[in-house]
């Protein structure tokens, strides 16, 4: 087989010198690599922005009503709630506002089917862990028969310790809330219902003081909420 071989007045021409981009290409270039992780930094930067403004500068709550339903309570009612009900309580924190704070946990005592018990779950473990901290006193719920069966946290209404809770209705300041309309949705569209209609069958109770006797701010805004209820049935 013959073999090829380099004459020897064959020359080569040397590789051209690599091209300079300009800054601007420089600049392209850099931006068609990095865009992607440029965008998830800055939305990054805009989550933790918008936590650090929530922690510092959102109002501390000065009372918190837990709000146990085995539906969840709407938006515009709790928001409603928290207006309505601020008149009643102090500035316990002193930073010139009074904030109320309606907190819902959805949880269903009644139903026991696997489903129901793994949707609870985390809501159970928020009241629980609230319940030892003290975050509340005050309840808004609609089972208190079966919440103080699992958790005996409420504290009686009556010498004989079987009452724990009154009726909404019977209670003049919560009868006369106006918790406005909230938006629900049908096959035929949005309709707005009237506030009172998602409160229907709810009570007001308080829980046994955490450690000792119950805050003062709590007691003092408890009597007020309660003023002229009538006895329990």
């Amino acid at each position: 087989m013959p073999w090829v071989t380099k004459h020897s007045t064959e020359t080569y021409a040397p590789p051209p010198p690599p091209r300079e981009y300009t800054r601007a290409e420089r600049r392209q270039n850099w931006w068609h690599y990095h865009w992607a992780w440029v965008a998830l930094g800055a939305a990054g930067l805009v989550v933790l922005g918008a936590v650090l403004h929530d922690t510092v500068f959102r109002p501390r709550a000065d009372i918190r009503i837990a709000c146990v339903t085995r539906t969840a309570l709407p938006d515009e009612v709790l928001a409603a709630l928290e207006t309505g009900l601020a008149p009643l309580a102090a500035d316990v924190n002193g930073d010139g506002r009074v904030v109320v704070q309606a907190v819902p946990y959805v949880l269903d005592f009644g139903r026991n089917d696997a489903f129901s018990a793994e949707a609870d779950m985390g809501a159970r473990a928020s009241l629980v862990a609230d319940i030892s901290a003290g975050n509340f006193y005050t309840l808004l719920l609609d089972d208190p028969a079966h919440l103080q069966q699992e958790f005996d946290l409420l504290a009686p209404l009556d010498g004989g310790g079987q009452t724990f809770a009154y009726r909404w209705q019977d209670c003049p300041v919560l009868a006369a809330l106006d918790l406005g309309r909230y938006p629900a949705y049908t096959d035929d569209g949005t309709v707005f219902l009237d506030g009172a209609q998602a409160v229907q069958g709810l009570y007001a109770a308080r829980r046994l003081p955490a450690a000792g006797e119950t805050p003062p701010a709590e007691a003092a805004f408890w009597q007020a909420l309660t003023a002229g209820a009538a006895p329990p049935a």
